[in-house]
């Protein structure tokens, strides 16, 4: 979950077995990728751990062919992460490359603030982005939306254009047709072959 609690990632595959009653904890995830980073043309890395009495470990020990880094893990206990986000599915909305493409770049040209998802009853879906001026752009999506819940109904959602405009151009970058799937107080999209759960504004802020 990133710091202002925009956006999660809950990951179920591909996840590395640790020994049992091993806990590690990792709160900078871009320090560790850099720090990994210092080691990609050297084929021998491999890592090391220190691990404290409790099963927590504590330090990461890089070492390369000739080099070595530490990054120093985080306690698990004082990390605040959902295990699960439980919300009921609404709406599938189906983006294609080159109108998620347009509205990246309607994004940029207006400085929108945030993007509003509109699906109407018989579900077709328009995108919006107003500018600072109240000034509307709006794209009528060419696939209808798909109703995941129990009847068709219309619905409103939106969320901050900062942490949704990155996320749909990494989508966009590998699928033709990207699949958005809206819930009741967030939205899931696939980047990377993870479920990246994008967490809806609260109130006016």
């Amino acid at each position: 979950m990133n710091n202002d609690r925009s956006c999660a990632i809950i990951v179920s595959n591909n996840i590395p077995e640790l020994p049992e009653n091993t806990k590690l904890g990792i709160s900078k995830l871009n320090v560790l990728r850099q720090r990994i980073d210092l080691f990609k043309q050297d084929p021998q890395l491999f890592i090391e751990v220190d691990e404290k009495a409790n099963g927590e470990i504590s330090v990461l020990k890089l070492k390369g062919a000739k080099a070595s880094s530490q990054y120093r893990a985080t306690s698990p206990a004082t990390i605040k992460y959902p295990t699960e986000i439980s919300d009921i599915e609404i709406k599938k909305v189906f983006i294609s490359r080159e109108q998620g493409q347009m509205i990246l770049s309607a994004s940029r040209a207006m400085g929108s603030k945030k993007i509003t998802i509109n699906v109407k009853k018989n579900n077709d879906v328009v995108i919006e982005l107003f500018d600072k001026t109240n000034d509307l752009f709006t794209i009528s999506l060419d696939q209808k939306a798909e109703d995941l819940g129990e009847s068709s109904t219309s619905n409103v959602s939106y969320y901050f254009t900062d942490v949704f405009s990155p996320l749909l151009k990494a989508a966009t970058d590998e699928n033709d047709v990207i699949a958005l799937t809206i819930c009741e107080a967030s939205a899931r999209i696939a980047v990377g072959g993870y479920d990246l759960t994008i967490l809806a504004p609260m109130g006016d802020d």
